[in-house]
């Protein structure tokens, strides 16, 4: 990770290292946030200073706020997840953190689908930074939260689950989970657990391999020791859900539109967005 050392400026005089993936979009990424820059880091790459958004949902005021914050990328990103600190001291630890301290921004299976998409890193911000800390911003403001959050621990891992899976709220999602932790072949044999006494391959063989391609068998071995045991999913038993009314697939476009109207204007904040179009679907 070494060779994320060298080239440590930000916007003004950007010198973003070859070696860093193009996909992560990282000069876009510092542009449109001029509060941050690239910092010194023994590991990983790390970003930090002052995040800026304006974001609103269906039904819900526009918020625009702005936190200090501290990234840090790991090399195989979007393959593994970043962490992200609120640096500033605004959200206690008591709300939603992970046991190192960095923030809880959603299950680790759903966090995992969408990038497994290949996201950028400013496509990682608004799909899945941007939502926590509106949250945070409306709950503080307002008195209440925009949406509602999972039950902690496994219930919420399951209801997530079942969520991305789109299946009815009788559903046994543990059985669906113990599939898509068998090889395709092995899998399509089996009784589909939706009940239908149909085999996978007669039944729900689409959704199941689209997330079994997407995360790997592996993945879910974990998953499915984990609703066993009883442990929580990744560091922290605090699992959030999604307003079933945020879109997954409508982010690409909408960002590409939005980012060549913020340059035509020669602005270097971000522009105002709406979290409908830019947040994942539980739906």
């Amino acid at each position: 990770m070494s060779r994320f050392r060298d080239q440590l400026r930000g916007p003004g005089g950007i010198a973003i290292s070859s070696e860093i993936p193009k996909r992560w979009r990282l000069e876009e990424f510092l542009v449109s946030q001029p509060g941050l820059r690239i910092i010194p880091a023994f590991a990983d790459l790390a970003i930090a200073g002052r995040l800026e958004f304006s974001a609103e949902m269906p039904g819900r005021p526009r918020i625009s706020d702005a936190y200090e914050v501290e990234f840090r990328i790991p090399e195989a990103f979007p393959r593994k997840i970043p962490a992200v600190f609120e640096t500033g001291g605004r959200i206690p630890v008591s709300y939603h953190h992970l046991q190192d301290g960095a923030l809880c921004l959603g299950s680790e299976t759903r966090i995992r689908f969408m990038l497994s998409g290949g996201l950028s890193l400013g496509a990682f911000v608004n799909r899945c930074v941007v939502p926590y800390l509106y949250r945070y911003s409306h709950l503080k403001t307002y008195g209440e939260a925009p949406f509602e959050e999972l039950a902690h621990g496994i219930d919420g891992i399951k209801e997530d689950l079942r969520l991305l899976l789109r299946l009815e709220a009788h559903a046994d999602v543990l059985g669906f989970v113990e599939v898509l932790a068998t090889q395709k072949r092995q899998a399509n044999k089996k009784r589909c657990p939706c009940g239908s006494r149909d085999r996978v391959g007669r039944c729900h063989h689409r959704a199941l391999n689209a997330l079994r391609e997407r995360l790997g068998r592996q993945w879910f071995r974990i998953v499915e020791q984990q609703l066993l045991s009883g442990a929580p999913s990744g560091k922290s038993s605090r699992v959030r859900s999604w307003p079933d009314a945020w879109r997954e697939d409508s982010l690409r476009d909408v960002l590409r539109d939005k980012l060549r109207r913020l340059r035509a204007n020669g602005a270097g904040g971000v522009e105002a967005f709406s979290i409908r179009e830019t947040c994942p679907s539980s739906t």
